[in-house]
């Protein structure tokens, strides 16, 4: 009895594997989104959040593809088997550092909002000492409390911050995402780049696939309607964005997300300040994509190390991220740490783990080469 309760809390079902998911990408990128397309592909935006969710989607299809090579077996373990010890451990440490630079970044994009909007008078130290603490409580805990927590943000929260999100659409105008026919391709390909960044996160995905239980619905599924979903998100935002404010404005704006709910005015002092509660129902979501996200480094460390226990880990990641977000300070160089950050990423999905398939899908046949060769 103890031994099957034990089994449930490590593991998750198709469809909460689906929450998990999406709430690590949706994350922080929300609010900054619309301004980084709009200066890449300008009215045309929304065509770039398209095109980057069905590139990212590939990437993710070829991670979920490589764990199911491996059934029940961790990222940790079959990374040194596909490219040796020594660089499938280099490998396995690279994603743990990119974790912690996007840790980094996050942080620091949530304390810009929460000054600009909120505490103006606050140190931003304290504002990401403060959050970074709560998520370590969290990144701590169990899986089983982490994905009830995560179940409780997505379901509970997210529905009424997009809501207050898309009551923007009172103030839209058609005429200012028209013509629907870009002038540049090239622009929207650029734009489509520079999206990548929004869909990030389905990089855990090798860590929390042998914990999936096997159900009527298959992870392939699951998978394809969540970024369906997330990519429906994002480009309704870029169309309402473009549409309430034009993209020659978008481009200029700190937080386009904040800037377009500000123009809703709704009677009643209760209801006034519509970008308020838009910031609160955020808060959430930053806090559950940054507890997924510490748990994974977290983990990934620990088994890397042969250790099964995640803690100690992420309590040794917790001042390098703090440590990370002062250094990001300064405009400029979280502008290169951002840039760095998705370059390096898009190499690793669009690079390393196409090759690391490749080698995975070969080992296999000739190991059943061998096999056949040796029965006969």
């Amino acid at each position: 009895m103890n031994k099957s309760n034990l089994q449930v809390k490590d593991s998750m079902s198709v469809h909460q594997f689906a929450l998990v998911i999406f709430e690590i990408i949706l994350g922080v990128n929300i609010i900054t989104l619309a301004r980084d397309l709009a200066q890449a592909a300008g009215q045309w935006a929304w065509l770039s959040a398209l095109a980057g969710g069905a590139l990212s989607f590939a990437a993710a299809y070829m991670l979920l593809r490589l764990g199911n090579l491996f059934p029940g077996v961790e990222l940790y373990e079959y990374m040194p088997r596909i490219w040796g010890k020594t660089v499938g451990r280099l490998l396995n440490w690279f994603w743990v550092c990119m974790f912690a630079i996007k840790l980094s970044l996050i942080l620091r994009v949530f304390a810009n909002v929460i000054s600009f909007t909120m505490f103006d008078m606050t140190p931003q130290p304290v504002i990401i000492a403060s959050m970074l603490a709560v998520c370590t409580y969290g990144a701590v805990q169990s899986w089983g409390v982490i994905l009830r927590i995560t179940q409780i943000t997505v379901i509970g929260i997210t529905p009424f911050m997009l809501t207050v999100w898309f009551s923007c659409m009172l103030n839209f105008e058609l005429d200012r995402i028209l013509p629907l026919q870009p002038e540049s391709w090239g622009a929207v390909a650029r734009g489509a780049l520079v999206s990548l960044d929004a869909y990030s996160g389905y990089e855990l995905l090798p860590l929390l696939l042998p914990m999936v239980r096997q159900g009527k619905v298959k992870a392939e599924t699951a998978l394809a309607v969540t970024f369906a979903a997330l990519t429906a998100v994002y480009v309704a935002s870029m169309l309402m964005t473009i549409g309430v404010l034009a993209a020659e404005t978008t481009q200029y704006l700190q937080f386009p997300a904040i800037t377009t709910v500000k123009t809703v005015r709704l009677p009643g002092l209760f209801l006034e300040r519509l970008e308020t509660y838009l910031v609160f129902f955020w808060i959430p979501t930053v806090f559950g994509t940054v507890l997924l996200v510490l748990y994974g480094a977290g983990k990934l460390a620990g088994r890397t190390l042969s250790h099964q226990n995640h803690q100690a880990f992420v309590l040794f990641l917790i001042p390098l991220i703090f440590v990370g977000t002062t250094l990001l300070d300064d405009p400029d160089v979280f502008r290169t740490f951002n840039a760095m950050s998705n370059r390096l990423g898009q190499a690793y999905s669009f690079l390393i783990v196409p090759l690391t398939l490749l080698l995975a899908s070969l080992q296999r046949r000739w190991s059943a080469d061998e096999k056949s060769s040796t029965r006969t």
